[in-house]
């Protein structure tokens, strides 16, 4: 063995040995990061790996043979390489032996093989999914296939007949390339030759390349009932079915012709084959689709159709029915929500960089009451702290009010004072945590000894391990909840992780969504970023912020899609039924997942004849409410007949004990109300609403509109739309609030002066003048904050003596000394 062919095997080894060290370093570090949740997690996260590596192995190794052996038939075909070289001014050719040229063609080969087989391993999920099996018991109309076989094992046959048409051309455009540089294909005397070598070569390329289109041509049927080129069409669908074999025939044909003519060399033969297969290609997808194309009957029934549609978007729970509307008044939403997203966060940090998270909840207080409001999770200097917005009730001058943290006595009370709920170590699990936390507190495992540290830091990238470390010393990694849920079960796509309070700990609550890009007779709608046919909520992740605990369960409504990853995933993913009662009642509605369920119904359900409709702003997003009983968050959505400016139907969906509940209610001409637009221009033309935003424009503030809600009542629906106004020092209050129901308007600085406004009892109070507290009589606050103060005196608790003295000067609107 010469000294470069020993130095070459060096350096290959030295590469595979630094690729496979580094690979066993990723695997062991996942491995201790799993083990902490549970033996199952870390033996899946193992399989992943090993799933992923062999994958890429294969596809390297499939690549580079097939490269390798092309080169190496056309280092065959070259009869003399000389390579020009220079001693001093004098310029000799050295020839290439033989042995070169395989050894050349050898590493090229390798080398596109990793260029083009490396990548594979991003496909392990569809391997997975594809060897598991996928039933829904749902049958298309059309084939006769179950949908399981669209969302399972189709994506496979597509990328395996994707790579193998890769191999194929790439071989066939390289080979045929390096022909022509070499000679073996050339023009002589006005007609192409070739040469018997070259010849039998690219025949059988091209014979590959024709069973390579036959083989797309018989997918096509199913891709298309999968969705792929858009809607269905009756027409279109007897033609692919009809002409998608024909062309396979054709292509078989044409590989047939292609062989003979690597051996016979009739070039009239193949020239007249691939003539042919190209034109047959034309009519069958351009010319024959342009004329077949036919609006006729669907080709499934209605009700087939929104099987499907249910199966691939849900919710399975959507209940339609007519609304329940007596003849009754209406009354004022039992319990309102006065703070949007965009104000909730203004409120409570306007800071928007010290804000980690902000989310809808329902706080549960010690005497057992229920309380809607904002929980938002805010960085500060000293720790993370959780503040709880109220959502149903603001103070006398529209200030938000805060709850705090009960004494012994276990009483819990809104303020004006934006004091923290709970108080975090800064440690803990959050969004917008550090990447790495090392130290005696950190929410990780020991760093042990020498030979793990070297391993974590290779895998981390973490020098700091390397140096001298104090035995107590831990590392935490993945320290934000959605990171942190993503790794650990990385074929879900998980949602932005909401906070919750369960027993006075902070933990974090994320939806889990599987989602498959075909899937038969269902809309096309985008997600993410991306087209997909089907899209559900099938987890829910729970991350503990103070332990870093992290657990993850399969939902009760799970889709068969999400049960199959629970069942490959069985020790990562909890089955259904085992969600805590208390967790369970925490989980609300999957939000990301509503927009794509509502635009999937207007494509379907709907029948493209209502739409929704929103606010001002042209929004169409569903809106925050509550449920009568304060028992979760309720998202709701107006529709209405195109054409139209009168609602038609009330969306309503929220969350029960981890199920979605969705109904869609019809409004009749008794119960309904103008489309919000509609009603924000109404209530825009009030003279006291134009009044009070020239008042704060003028005094240098922001005057704001919210998005128009929507509340179910027995008598109808009521719609209600707070307006806000900003000082210029950032303090935020709410200071108008218009109602709607029926043909009846009204408006006022509070709730119930709205709704007394709108029952024409009384006048909207003018800008300039406080209205009392929208939940109370500002006496009985008073007296309330006063015995709060006197207990806490008595106490001894001047912390919340304090509060409770400032709550009390801003109900009866005495200045703070300064």
């Amino acid at each position: 063995m010469t000294r470069r062919a020993r130095l070459t095997g060096l350096l290959v080894g030295l590469v595979a040995l630094l690729f496979l060290g580094r690979w066993t370093a990723g695997v062991l570090t996942d491995h201790w990061w799993a083990a902490r949740f549970s033996p199952g997690a870390a033996a899946f996260l193992t399989e992943r790996h090993l799933l992923r590596l062999l994958l890429d192995l294969a596809a390297v190794l499939v690549a580079a043979g097939w490269f390798i052996g092309h080169l190496y038939a056309v280092s065959r075909a070259i009869g003399r390489v000389e390579i020009p070289r220079h001693v001093g001014n004098v310029e000799f050719h050295e020839a290439v032996t033989s042995r070169g040229l395989v050894l050349g063609a050898i590493l090229t080969g390798l080398l596109l093989g990793m260029l083009v087989g490396g990548g594979a391993s991003d496909g392990w999920a569809t391997v997975e999914l594809a060897w598991h099996g996928l039933r829904y018991g749902l049958s298309d109309p059309v084939l006769g296939q179950d949908a399981g076989f669209y969302v399972a094992q189709l994506p496979l046959w597509r990328g395996l007949h994707a790579y193998a048409l890769l191999l194929t051309l790439l071989a066939l455009t390289g080979t045929l390339t390096l022909y022509i540089l070499v000679g073996a294909v050339r023009w002589m005397e006005g007609r192409p030759a070739i040469n018997g070598h070259a010849r039998l070569h690219l025949g059988w390329l091209l014979a590959t390349l024709a069973v390579m289109l036959a083989w797309g041509y018989l997918l096509e049927p199913y891709e298309l009932v999968a969705g792929i080129g858009g809607p269905l069409d009756p027409g279109l669908v007897r033609l692919t079915s009809f002409v998608s074999p024909a062309l396979a025939g054709t292509a078989l044909g044409a590989a047939i012709l292609s062989a003979v003519w690597a051996a016979r060399a009739q070039h009239t033969l193949l020239v007249a084959a691939w003539a042919i297969l190209i034109a047959a290609s034309g009519l069958g997808h351009y010319v024959l689709p342009a004329v077949a194309r036919e609006r006729e009957a669907p080709v499934a029934p209605a009700e087939v159709s929104r099987l499907f549609l249910h199966a691939a978007y849900g919710p399975d729970s959507l209940v339609e029915a007519a609304y329940p509307a007596d003849t009754g008044m209406s009354g004022p939403p039992a319990i309102p929500s006065l703070w949007d997203r965009e104000h909730a966060r203004l409120a409570i940090s306007p800071d928007t960089q010290a804000l980690a998270a902000l989310a809808p909840a329902v706080l549960r207080l010690d005497d057992g009451a229920h309380r809607p409001v904002w929980l938002g999770v805010v960085t500060r200097e000293r720790g993370p702290a959780v503040l709880a917005l109220a959502d149903d009730r603001v103070g006398p001058t529209g200030a938000p009010l805060f709850y705090h943290a009960g004494d012994e006595s276990g009483d819990t009370a809104a303020s004006p004072r934006p004091d923290p709920l709970l108080e975090l170590s800064r440690h803990v699990i959050r969004p917008g945590a550090p990447e790495f936390d090392l130290g005696p507190d950190a929410l990780g495992g020991p760093v042990g000894a020498w030979p793990r540290r070297l391993v974590l830091a290779w895998t981390l990238q973490l020098g700091r391990l390397l140096g001298a470390m104090d035995p107590a010393d831990r590392l935490a990694w993945h320290l934000e909840p959605q990171e942190r849920l993503a790794h650990l079960a990385p074929f879900a796509t998980w949602g932005a992780p909401e906070p919750r309070l369960l027993d006075g700990e902070l933990v974090w609550i994320a939806p889990g969504y599987v989602r498959a890009a075909l899937f038969p007779l269902s809309p096309r709608v985008e997600w993410e970023g991306t087209t997909v046919g089907a899209v559900r909520a099938g987890f829910v992740g729970l991350v503990r912020a103070a332990s870093g605990d992290a657990r993850i369960y399969l939902r009760g409504d799970a889709d068969p899609l999400a049960r199959a990853w629970g069942e490959i995933a069985a020790g990562t993913v909890e089955p259904a039924g085992t969600l805590p009662a208390e967790i369970a009642a925490e989980v609300g509605y999957p939000r990301e997942l509503l927009d794509t369920q509502l635009g999937a119904l207007e494509q379907g359900a709907f029948g493209r004849v209502l739409q929704r409709t929103g606010g001002e702003a042209g929004q169409r997003t569903p809106i925050l409410g509550w449920a009568p009983d304060t028992s979760a968050a309720e998202w709701s959505t107006g529709i209405h007949r195109l054409g139209e400016t009168g609602l038609a139907a009330l969306l309503s969906a929220r969350a029960d004990q981890g199920r979605d509940v969705v109904h869609l209610w019809r409004l009749d001409s008794a119960a309904t109300l103008p489309v919000p637009a509609q009603l924000a221009r109404s209530w825009a033309r009030f003279p006291l609403f134009t009044q009070l935003r020239d008042s704060v424009t003028a005094n240098q503030g922001d005057f704001d509109t919210g998005a128009v809600r929507l509340a179910r009542d027995g008598a109808g629906v009521v719609a209600y739309q707070p307006a806000y106004g900003r000082s210029a020092d950032g303090r935020i209050a709410l200071l108008w609030v218009s109602v709607a129901t029926g043909d009846r308007l009204g408006a006022g600085r509070t709730m119930a002066d709205a709704w007394q406004n709108l029952l024409g009892t009384s006048v909207a109070t003018p800008p300039g003048r406080h209205a009392a507290a929208p939940t109370s009589d500002p006496l009985a606050l008073a007296r309330e904050w006063m015995q709060r103060a006197d207990s806490a005196m008595r106490q001894g608790d001047w912390v919340r003596f304090g509060r409770a003295l400032e709550a009390l000067r801003q109900v009866l609107g005495v200045p703070a000394r300064r």
